[in-house]
């Protein structure tokens, strides 16, 4: 099975609604097993890009693990991403318990991809049912 690859190539320009969804390349599934892409067809995906760090990001996590929870059943998957170190990330779902799987991921390209600037997260993306990506949002200047 391919590894999960939703987000085009590390480097792509700014990710565009009605084109592939950019890959990122997992370093470290936490808190779930790896996800592959073949099970996310058919489904709509909300990539909710994170820092540990974030006031904003620890804030939102949980209303992020209530709508999985509710609309997981109808298909939706949420998948939270960061660049940080796994053991840092580690740390910080042991003391958030988000329900939905997170993903240490290497390097930033994913992020540039979505248009992020600095250090402004949470950033949101919607990959639809194709693999394409339907919606991205900066949510906030840190």
């Amino acid at each position: 099975m391919q590894a999960l690859t939703l987000l085009a190539s590390a480097g792509a320009a700014r990710a565009q609604i009605g084109n592939p969804a950019p890959e990122f390349v997992p370093v470290e599934w936490i808190n779930s097993p790896s996800v592959y892409l073949e099970e996310l067809r058919g489904k709509a995906v909300l990539i909710e890009v994170f820092r540990t760090w974030s006031e904003e990001c620890t804030t939102q996590e949980p209303g992020l693990s209530a709508r999985y929870e509710k609309d997981a059943a109808r298909g939706l998957v949420v998948i939270g991403v960061t660049d940080e170190a796994p053991d840092a990330v580690a740390r910080w779902v042991r003391i958030h318990e988000p329900s939905y799987p997170v993903v240490a991921i290497q390097g930033n390209e994913f992020e540039r991809a979505l248009g992020a600037r600095g250090d402004w997260f949470p950033i949101e993306a919607v990959i639809d049912a194709q693999g394409t990506f339907a919606a991205g949002e900066l949510t906030r200047a840190a």
